[in-house]
């Protein structure tokens, strides 16, 4: 009885073991599927690596584009080659946009519009400073930009203004436009400020359309843009001392020993 009952616990363990076994389709299907992962993952890598490669063909591409039509010039412009002059691209923000909006409260039915302003773009300033005595740090930073004002709000709140900029720049700095060659304004005493870009107007909102016969308007201004300009800007130097005489009379050699210059 003892041998009998230990083979039928025998062979119920076995059966239990092949009941609980995974069909060999399953297997198949899983390893299929696990396949079919890795290949997905393979395919995209490849069209990864192939998005990067044309990206980076056509940023060469641009980039030589433009040094056949601007690099040339630039590279022979005298005004690149020295830190006494010194190009500027300045931008004014934008003006922010007006507002459509009704008073909703209680007790007040219809109170009518209350679409207030937006906020006027950031303005772009050069500012005189004793402390800096060369153009220097405007080769580092062309682009300057401004920030443009928020939108307008409901209950009559007008829009946040835009910050504006200054730009430090040494004492005796004239200011031209690149286009026309017009002088924009000169900085000689410490704390001059000049307005090079101009921010844009905020537009008005709906309560500024209210009139008697339109009591409930449903319009607005967009803000206008900030000015855009380049700018040539060109640094006049004063000496305190020349040297004047003949062809290798020794003027470099004198300067050389009483200063640092080489």
């Amino acid at each position: 009885m003892k041998k009998q009952s230990r083979l039928v616990i025998i062979s119920a363990g076995f059966l239990l073991a092949q009941s609980f076994q995974i069909p060999r389709c399953i297997q198949n299907v899983q390893t299929r599927s696990y396949s079919a992962i890795s290949d997905q993952s393979t395919i995209f890598d490849a069209d990864r690596e192939a998005a990067e490669r044309s990206s980076k063909e056509a940023q060469k591409a641009r980039r030589q584009r433009s040094l056949k039509t601007h690099g040339a010039s630039e590279r022979d412009d005298p005004e690149w080659k020295f830190f006494d002059t010194a190009r500027l691209h300045v931008s004014g923000g934008d003006g922010g946009s007006g507002c459509v909006a009704f008073r909703r409260e209680k007790g007040e039915p219809r109170g009518g519009p209350s679409g207030g302003r937006g906020g006027r773009g950031g303005t772009v300033l050069l500012e005189c400073d004793e402390g800096i005595n060369t153009l220097a740090p405007l080769r580092n930073k062309v682009h300057v930009r401004a920030r443009k004002g928020r939108n307008g709000l409901g209950k009559n709140k007008n829009g946040i203004q835009g910050k504006s900029i200054r730009v430090k720049v040494p004492p005796g700095t004239l200011v031209k436009d690149l286009k026309t060659q017009k002088i924009a304004g000169e900085l000689r005493e410490h704390g001059e400020q000049l307005i090079v870009a101009r921010g844009g107007r905020g537009g008005r909102g709906n309560a500024a359309f209210k009139t008697p016969t339109r009591t409930a308007p449903k319009i607005a201004e967009h803000g206008e843009p900030g000015a855009k300009r380049w700018l040539s800007i060109e640094l006049r130097l004063l000496a305190d001392v020349g040297f004047l005489g003949k062809p290798n009379a020794g003027k470099s050699t004198l300067l050389s020993a009483a200063s640092a210059a080489r």
